[in-house]
Order: C-alpha cells, then structure tokens, then sequence
C-alpha cells in the first residue's frame, strides 16, 4: 500500500513516502506537493523514504524534475531528501540528485532528518 503524508512545519512542507514508488505513483505526489508547497508558500521540500521500494528507472527519474518545471515549482525551491536506505538505491538517488541539478533545482541526499533541516535553512544560492 502507498502512502504519502504532507505536513507543514516551520516554512517546510514534510512529504512522508512509504509502501512502493512508482514512475506513475511519483508523478501523482509530484502533483500534490507542488500543490501543498503553494498552499503554504514554501520554498523548501523535505522529501522522506521509510520502508520504500524503488520500482522504477533511471528514465522516469530523468522526467520527474523537467514535471517540476512543468507545473511551475519555483526554481528557488530547495529539496532535501531523507532516506536510510541511501546504500541500497545510491543509484536512483545520485541519478535524481543530478537530473534535478541540471534544471535548476538544489536537492541533497540526507540520512539524518537534523541535517536535512539545518541545509533546507541555509539561504537558497541559485547557480544557474
């Protein structure tokens, strides 16, 4: 079973992933986050996977960031990514750490939710 929860605290909109991620299911939060960070007017994501399966490629995760752009997420929106199971996906995580560099946005893999909030509150520096 999916689940997704959406928080917001403290200028951070919390996305809370558990059950099996697909390209189709990352496309359906993906919607409903961008949505979430408007409600709030927050420029900062903190993405967490807890027990999650990883059930899709490289390609889809290509696509994910160029669907940020496409429903408009600000560029200055920062991701910060929470998962202890870095090791076994490092693949997938590295590939969208990347894919998401390379239209705009700043994202950084964390193991520990502490240091994922300590950079989300650092400003913002866009490179592009």
């Amino acid at each position: 079973m999916n689940e997704i929860s959406l928080l917001y605290e403290k200028g951070v909109v919390l996305a809370y992933h558990k059950g099996t991620f697909t390209a189709k299911y990352a496309q359906e939060t993906t919607h409903h986050i961008i949505n979430y960070l408007r409600e709030n007017n927050s420029r900062s994501l903190l993405l967490h996977f807890e027990n999650v399966q990883m059930k899709l490629g490289l390609s889809d995760l290509f696509y994910l960031p160029r669907l940020y752009t496409k429903l408009d997420m600000s560029i200055m929106t920062k991701i910060a990514v929470v998962t202890e199971e870095y090791e076994k996906h490092r693949r997938l995580f590295d590939f969208y750490e990347t894919a998401c560099y390379n239209v705009g946005y700043q994202v950084n893999i964390f193991d520990k939710t502490s240091d994922a909030r300590k950079w989300l509150a650092h400003q913002h520096i866009n490179a592009a």
